[in-house]
């Protein structure tokens, strides 16, 4: 199994030699994330991706942002990393799976009482 960080098609062709599966169906795909406005000036500086463009700034201090990458485990940790500061617009596929894992997440604060752990 490979897990390399594989943003950008360059990125992806140089690295096709080791993992050469590992986008063999994919294709690269235009992202739109919003960032709210206590993380946006931190974004704005330190981007995700040489892709990146702000599409938009918004009168509450949030910007919308467009990149091109594949979707891939690590753009999902790297989305769901930012928690409640993030979110996903598009596209509605990648939107239903970081919305699915936080779901799943959430559900394992709802439960009642925590595990018992002996720490001895």
């Amino acid at each position: 199994m490979c897990f390399l960080l594989v943003l950008s098609q360059d990125k992806h062709k140089t690295h096709a030699s080791i993992c050469p599966k590992l986008f063999k169906s994919q294709k690269l795909l235009d992202i739109l994330l919003k960032i709210d406005r206590s993380d946006a000036p931190y974004e704005l500086t330190k981007p995700f991706h040489s892709s990146q463009k702000v599409v938009e700034k918004l009168s509450d201090g949030s910007v919308i942002i467009k990149m091109q990458v594949y979707i891939n485990f690590e753009l999902e940790r790297l989305i769901l990393g930012f928690g409640e500061s993030i979110e996903v617009v598009a596209p509605r596929m990648l939107r239903k799976r970081i919305k699915k894992k936080l779901g799943n997440a959430f559900k394992l604060y709802m439960e009642k009482g925590l595990p018992k752990i002996n720490f001895a």
